[in-house]
């Protein structure tokens, strides 16, 4: 399902957001086709210093073989282990 907002709506909020230190990690799938213009303006909107990321999936693929190898899932095995 699309976003319920326009893609400028999308850049606005994420400017908004990054301008209050808030990072945001979006998992687009089952209408990455559709979805994946305006969920990469609002992930390069709100984005400073790589803190967000988007991982699109794509149709017929399994969502945890292409979440173990994204940003997001290593960030999250890294931030558990106590040396890294």
């Amino acid at each position: 399902m699309p976003p319920p907002c326009e893609q400028e709506e999308l850049v606005k909020i994420g400017k908004k957001l990054k301008k209050n230190n808030v990072a945001v990690d979006v998992v687009n799938f089952g209408a990455a086709e559709v979805n994946g213009e305006r969920l990469e303006a609002f992930i390069e909107a709100v984005n400073s210093g790589d803190n967000s990321h988007l991982v699109s999936v794509p149709t017929g693929t399994i969502l945890s073989d292409t979440l173990f190898g994204s940003p997001i899932y290593q960030q999250v095995c890294c931030a558990r282990r106590p040396n890294h």
